[in-house]
């Protein structure tokens, strides 16, 4: 449920902590002109950890056990200095390049090591000075958006459309990553959206509405880095890569096209505008 990951009244560091995690793994910002700030992050932040996990369970070959213990060895060390309250990032550095070699080693991605660190840094801070997350998230920012990103698509996207005819689009391959990008992404996010805040569980964010709601839905659709990547370890080295790189162009550019236009007409109807902090009633 991406939408309770962000609004279930957990108290801030537990949203913070879950979006810099996302930032940290290159989610970009989507259009948020006139939207409340809480819809714009949720459209990039709910992508990653979530694909992460499914590379992690889906993705797995073989497991070596050996080294998957000294991988919970490691996460244990990094819990100890969370709970003992080190805020020294390189004590974290060193464990956490311990724990992404085994993680390796153990046959699970080496992507889920990076989480796991993340999750161990200290979020709470002092009056004197930030967080060490939040510096850890500062400092990495530029290489990640100027270096990192740039790096992964140059090295994950091509898609030379000389052996591609237009009638590829119309193939099973691209059409299913399509439809999934634009149709699965916006039915799963708005679904369990309505359904956490018509339970209770959480609240809608203040300032937005259903039709701002699901425009951010809509949007949750364009996919590039776990897309290409989820793609590439599902039909690597086979006939289908090229069309399943066009299904996911294809798909994050109507995605981003409907998103924006829907967006675009909830903030010029107005339907944005504050409205009573009572909780709609969704779904009943």
């Amino acid at each position: 449920m991406e939408y309770a990951g962000h609004n279930l009244r957990l108290g801030d560091p537990l949203g913070h902590r879950y979006r810099v995690l996302s930032r940290r793994h290159g989610i970009a910002r989507p259009p948020s002109a006139g939207l409340p700030q809480a819809l714009s992050d949720g459209a990039r932040d709910h992508r990653r950890p979530r694909a992460i996990v499914i590379i992690a369970i889906f993705y797995t070959e073989e497991l070596s056990w050996v080294s998957l213990d000294v991988a919970l060895a490691t996460l244990a060390v990094l819990a100890i200095l969370n709970l003992a309250g080190v805020r020294r990032v390189i004590w974290y550095v060193l464990v956490g390049l311990v724990l992404w070699v085994f993680v390796l080693k153990s046959g699970v991605h080496a992507t889920l090591a990076g989480v796991a660190l993340a999750l161990a840094i200290p979020l709470k801070g002092n009056p004197a000075e930030d967080p060490p997350l939040t510096r850890v998230e500062h400092e990495l920012a530029p290489w990640v958006a100027f270096g990192i990103l740039p790096l992964f698509g140059f090295a994950n996207a091509g898609l030379s459309f000389a052996e591609l005819p237009p009638s590829s689009l119309l193939e099973p391959v691209p059409l299913a990553v399509a439809a999934g990008l634009l149709l699965g992404k916006q039915i799963g996010v708005f679904g369990s959206a309505g359904l956490v805040i018509g339970r209770g569980w959480a609240e809608m964010p203040n300032s937005a509405s259903w039709a701002a709601l699901y425009g951010t839905s809509i949007l949750t659709g364009i996919g590039f880095t776990m897309s290409l990547f989820i793609g590439t370890l599902a039909f690597g080295e086979s006939n289908y890569e090229a069309t399943m790189r066009l299904g996911v162009l294809l798909g994050s550019a109507l995605s981003g096209i409907v998103g924006a236009a829907v967006l675009g007409f909830t903030v010029r109807a107005g339907e944005s505008a504050p409205r009573s902090q009572s909780r709609p009633a969704f779904g009943k």
